[in-house]
């Protein structure tokens, strides 16, 4: 279900019968799930790109379930792995906004309150931190360290 600030150009929402078609014909790259409450689930995924170099948005899921990314956890390998940190009063704004009709007493709500971002520490290559404002994260920061990975790799 699309929330209010997606850019279609970027997030397209379709059934999760349609990613079930989408993937078993080969049109993603990456997919994982969310799960929001005990009877409820978001679905997740990058379309396969023919890029040389693309930037990739996740969620928290991405990387704390790594047993529920398809095709596997191992698909992640190569990427460069940027948590954008930001502290529980950005992050409660932002989901006011993107999900007015959320039940601020849902488990959903909960689940996507929660913060992971000492675990997922562990986890990532770099962390950028994200205090609210202007919506764009470091961009300088994370060229440079976009920049290093591509060295790295050759």
């Amino acid at each position: 279900m699309p929330r209010a600030d997606d850019v279609s150009e970027e997030n397209v929402s379709v059934t999760e019968q349609e990613l079930d078609d989408l993937e078993r014909i080969g049109h993603i790259l990456l997919r994982w799930r969310k799960e929001l409450s005990a009877d409820a689930a978001a679905h997740y995924a990058f379309e396969r790109l023919h890029a040389t170099f693309a930037v990739l948005g996740g969620n928290d899921a991405l990387l704390a379930d790594g047993a529920k990314i398809r095709p596997s956890p191992q698909a992640l390998d190569g990427y460069l792995r940027v948590l954008v940190s930001a502290p529980v009063e950005v992050r409660y704004e932002r989901l006011s906004r993107r999900s007015p009709e959320l039940n601020r007493h849902s488990d959903e709500w909960r689940v996507r309150m929660t913060d992971n971002e000492p675990a997922l520490r562990l986890k990532v290559d770099m962390v950028v931190a994200n205090s609210g404002g202007d919506p764009l994260i470091n961009a300088a920061e994370l060229v440079q360290a976009i920049e290093c990975h591509v060295t790295r790799l050759g």
